[in-house]
């Protein structure tokens, strides 16, 4: 159970001054169980592992330009996108920095992967899903130089590359209480104001 101490905070949906009406209604039993899937992205050089519950980011660090990343999906080539990273991103990581990059929201009750190139050097890249059940190998490329892996933005990484990443669903996955009154939907309006008309918000003082 997520409580909000003061940021935006989207898994967070409790605030301080709900916390006493939350606690009766998991009393009364009026609380849902649900499990959000989790990433797991391997390291082929020196097996390390990285688990996160939003995205994997692997991107060119402190580069001043863009890095190659090979992409294919099941042993299938899929693309090679010149650009600034790769998020690889659970439905829950949706609403995070996938969004900030032109990415999808999806529904935490799709078993999915995103798959969103960051700042690709192209007009035609596209964020892809693809099911949760895929492995998805990533190989990168930076002339040598080191790039920068991250999970959930927290737990980091910098590689030299050519380097090879193998992203897939992780054995577990993390479970939320969360309160049967408010949906998902409920959620993405008051905290990323989806959907909101911002013409019902302007200053009549603006149109002067």
């Amino acid at each position: 159970l997520g409580v909000n101490l003061g940021k935006l905070g989207f898994l967070a949906e409790v605030s301080t001054d709900e916390i006493q009406q939350c606690i009766d209604d998991i009393i009364q039993g009026n609380y849902k169980i649900e499990e959000r899937m989790v990433l797991e992205a391997k390291c082929l050089s020196d097996n390390s592992l990285f688990y996160a519950l939003n995205e994997i980011v692997i991107d060119k660090g402190a580069l001043p330009r863009v890095i190659e990343l090979e992409t294919s999906v099941n042993g299938d080539y899929m693309v090679t996108y010149s650009a600034d990273g790769i998020i690889l991103n659970t439905p829950t990581g949706s609403t995070a920095y996938s969004l900030a990059s032109g990415g999808p929201i999806v529904s935490p009750q799709c078993n999915v992967i995103t798959i969103n190139p960051i700042a690709p050097h192209t007009l035609s890249a596209r964020p892809v899903i693809v099911p949760d059940t895929s492995q998805i190998k990533v190989t990168v490329n930076a002339d040598g130089k080191d790039a920068h892996i991250t999970a959930d933005g927290q737990l980091e990484k910098f590689f030299t590359t050519p380097a090879e990443f193998i992203i897939r669903m992780a054995d577990y996955t993390i479970k939320l209480v969360k309160r049967k009154k408010r949906t998902y939907f409920d959620l993405l309006r008051t905290k990323l104001q989806w959907g909101r008309d911002i013409r019902m918000s302007r200053n009549p003082e603006l149109d002067k």
